[in-house]
């Protein structure tokens, strides 16, 4: 299977597990949100490879109920030894030639709809047994014949939710609402009574709902109605289960569905095969290494030091990530991360390890967004595409920017991903609901972004948490299916300040901090000291700004053997923001420990050795090294020190050590002695 079917199949057997762990509790938001990731998935996995989709719904039971109803049982229901229906969940498409459903009824089973296209109202009832009355009641067997049980005092009144999973009465003649493709998931308690009007303008329309019932079944449903008027719904069922559907027939349901998932203008036939607009399978990008925050720009601590004693790791690790505004710490086993700290965003003074679902750098940014905000742990770890070394992490702050929202713009309205769109009316049609979902989509993430890791944030509304989540992936669903089979391009609004060369426009802020209410305090200082160290050990930074409101100092590690490391403080020495490279280098002749800078908004920086690594910071670098070497009286002293530069480029692109510092300080000397 490709590799959003796998992820289909795992999301699948979390969902059924998450349900189960409810017991008696009903279906809850987090279900709605795990149901609402799971449609993206199914679009995601029909656009990464259709012909793959379609093989895998080959193996699912069809069923045509009458001229009413058609299906695709994703999961059917479980049974225990006894024969009873387990817990869980049970998942279907549902095409509805003529949905409506005139009597007031409930259903055996608590479910959540999605619905994909189509449109119907509803309208909830509640039962008054106050007022003057009375109605018929029948109960309605599997398969929809109705044994009438008698009348009951009362009166039927329409009703629209009310807190929890109560109903409260609508005023007469009014409808409790409208669903349709582009609403959010719907919850239906098993015994709500309802009824549905099909809306439709034309009489072949119909609609498609993507539905997970609860495992669980109850014995009977009630139809309820005033007059003694209701029908059997017996209808006959054929399904694929008894050989009693044609591969027309399966076809013709799977069109349906495709057609459902995937946007106008791209639901091409099924029946040919591999679709021509399909190009193959999707699982080559690059882009994504444009939207990560890399390794080694992450403060990280082994895994290995961190369960040592992991009660004081922990508050100092916590107090590391509170005092430089992060809520991950990635947790490293050598070069893997599977694991990370959180700081818990429901409750900001608990922290938790949480396990959050990877993906390979190769992937689309669209995926890593899905996988971002359906864990709700809004942190997802990149992998290298053979899945063997942690590269960086994937989070909303790394596409709030206009780069990204240009950068999908184009993506969209490129000539690849508009090729198939022949009608140049269409065409303009297409590219324009394209770009209101992309820019919905942008700034819905960065709302959430905001929403989740602001500053003044105390906490956090679970309720409206759960809105933008779901807002984020109305947008993202569409565009899935609307992305072209090419890298997003890179683009920039303005020139880099990097060509400036200076400290201030290459350090890196804000550097890593840790706030205490005094350096000199024992507790204080003890914690410090541990949270360097972690770091030091899994990440190679040796020093550490400690910041007070009287005096900022900065701390210090040194670790000579398998002796217990030194730990130093000194005053905290800022140099000029305008240093120039040719001065950096000079410095760095000395030491290779950081520069520190601050700006003038008052954050501070940090410039160390491995700055020169970004990408607009080195070939600045590599141009002045290489002007250097031309100005050099002998071809073999310019020899040797080009071939010592590409070691040294090697070491510093390859490996953070020890090593690679004296190499570079080495190097810088060098420089120095050839002025």
């Amino acid at each position: 299977m490709g590799r959003f079917l796998d992820a289909v199949e795992q999301k699948i057997d979390s969902l059924t597990r998450s349900v189960e762990a409810l017991g008696e509790e009903k279906f809850n938001e987090r279900t709605r949100l795990e149901v609402h990731d799971l449609l993206c998935t199914l679009r995601l996995a029909i656009w990464e490879d259709e012909a793959g989709f379609v093989e895998w719904l080959d193996g699912k039971t069809h069923e045509i109920n009458g001229d009413i109803l058609q299906r695709i049982i994703l999961k059917a229901g479980e049974k225990d030894a006894q024969g009873n229906s387990r817990d869980g969940v049970e998942l279907r498409f549902h095409i509805f030639k003529e949905g409506s459903e005139t009597f007031k009824h409930n259903h055996r089973q608590d479910f959540i709809t999605i619905p994909l296209t189509g449109m119907y109202e509803y309208t909830w009832w509640m039962e008054d047994k106050t007022q003057s009355g009375e109605y018929f009641v029948w109960e309605r067997a599997k398969g929809g014949a109705l044994t009438l049980k008698g009348k009951e005092d009362g009166v039927l009144l329409p009703a629209k939710r009310g807190p929890g999973l109560s109903l409260e009465p609508l005023a007469q003649g009014h409808t409790s609402g409208k669903f349709q493709g582009g609403d959010e998931p719907m919850f239906v308690h098993h015994e709500w009574l309802h009824t549905i009007k099909h809306i439709k303008d034309h009489d072949d329309d119909f609609m498609v709902t993507f539905v997970v019932r609860r495992g669980y079944r109850h014995p009977f449903t009630k139809v309820v109605s005033e007059e003694n008027d209701a029908e059997d719904g017996n209808v006959e069922v054929r399904s694929t289960k008894r050989g009693q559907l044609s591969e027309k027939d399966k076809r013709g349901i799977q069109q349906y569905v495709a057609d459902a998932l995937r946007p106008p203008g791209l639901q091409t036939s099924l029946t040919g095969g591999r679709s021509k607009r399909s190009g193959g399978r999707k699982d080559s990008f690059t882009h994504l290494q444009n939207y990560i925050t890399p390794t080694v720009n992450l403060l990280r601590v082994n895994k290995s030091d961190f369960e040592k004693e992991e009660n004081l790791n922990q508050q100092a690790c916590a107090a590391l990530m509170k005092s430089n505004g992060f809520t991950f710490l990635p947790l490293m086993e050598d070069d893997a991360c599977s694991e990370f700290l959180s700081i818990d965003v429901f409750n900001r003074d608990e922290t938790k390890i949480i396990s959050p679902p990877h993906l390979a750098s190769n992937h689309h940014a669209l995926s890593a967004i899905l996988w971002t905000i359906g864990s709700r742990e809004f942190v997802c770890p990149v992998w290298d595409e053979s899945q063997t070394r942690f590269e960086g992490i994937f989070a909303l702050d790394n596409v709030k920017g206009s780069t990204f929202r240009d950068a999908l713009l184009l993506s969209l309205v490129s000539p690849e991903a508009l090729t198939y769109i022949n009608d140049e009316q269409h065409r303009k049609n297409i590219s324009g609901e394209r770009v209101a979902y992309a820019n919905q989509l942008v700034d819905t993430l960065t709302e959430l972004d905001d929403f989740v890791f602001s500053s003044k944030q105390t906490h956090l509304d679970k309720t409206a948490l759960d809105a933008l989540i779901h807002r984020a992936m109305l947008n993202l669903g569409p565009l899935i299916n609307m992305t072209a089979n090419v890298d997003l391009p890179q683009v920039s609004r303005e020139k880099t300040s990097a060509q400036e060369g200076t400290l201030i426009n290459w350090a890196r802020f804000p550097m890593f901090v840790l706030k205490v209410d005094d350096p000199n305090q024992p507790a204080d200082r003890r914690k410090a000291e541990r949270a360097l160290e972690l770091i030091y050990r899994g990440a190679n930074y040796s020093q550490l700004a400690l910041m007070s409101d009287n005096n900022d100092v900065l701390l210090t590690i040194e670790q000579n053997g398998k002796e217990n490391p030194t730990f130093t403080t000194s005053k905290l020495t800022l140099l000029d923001p305008d240093l120039s490279l040719g001065r950096m280098l000079s410095v760095f002749s000395k030491s290779t420990r950081p520069l520190f800078v601050r700006n003038e908004e008052g954050d501070y920086g940090i410039f160390s050795i491995y700055e020169f690594k970004q990408k607009e910071v080195f070939p600045i670098f590599q141009n002045y090294v290489h002007d250097f070497i031309e100005k050099l009286s002998s071809d073999q002293a310019r020899s040797s020190m080009l071939k010592d530069f590409g070691v040294l480029c090697h070491a510093l692109f390859s490996e953070e050590s020890e090593d690679t510092e004296e190499a570079f300080r080495l190097f810088c000397l060098r420089l120095q002695k050839n002025e």
